[in-house]
């Protein structure tokens, strides 16, 4: 593991570093993630305000949502609208590109990630947008 993984703790203490994947959290996530605890403290005091001092509200009355950015906002992918249905479109040409990136810095065999399907299916069941291909049973056999 420390041939493979980063060590969060070494290097620059200012930058905010996801353990698994190892990336560094731009400067909007940063904020909105070392600000949540704050920006807690005043949505509880606006809700004892609103909803139990001064009853402008029903202490029932749904909350608003804070839209914090997370790790996880990071590397969204890109999403394809069409009259019917939405999909998730991550096998894009900057893919390999990480793939390759990943793999120098952490030392690991090219052969062993490439061994691992690029899309979000495997090709022999699905297209490159995350839909199933129209077959019989008996073809996939």
């Amino acid at each position: 593991m420390e041939t493979e993984w980063i060590k969060p703790f070494s290097g620059d203490p200012t930058e905010l570093i996801s353990l698994s994947p190892g990336t560094v959290a731009r400067s909007d996530v940063a904020i909105d993630l070392l600000s949540a605890n704050a920006r807690g403290e005043i949505a509880h005091k606006n809700f004892q305000d609103e909803r139990i001092r001064l009853r402008k509200k029903l202490f029932h009355d749904p909350l608003s949502k804070k839209k914090l950015n997370t790790f996880l906002d990071i590397n969204k992918p890109r999403v394809a609208k069409s009259t019917h249905k939405e999909t998730g479109l991550t096998a894009n040409h900057k893919l390999f590109g990480h793939m390759v990136l990943i793999t120098a810095s952490r030392k690991l065999d090219m052969k062993m990630v490439l061994a691992h399907p690029l899309g979000p299916l495997p090709w022999l069941l699905g297209s490159c947008d995350g839909t199933l291909k129209k077959t019989h049973k008996s073809t996939l056999a």
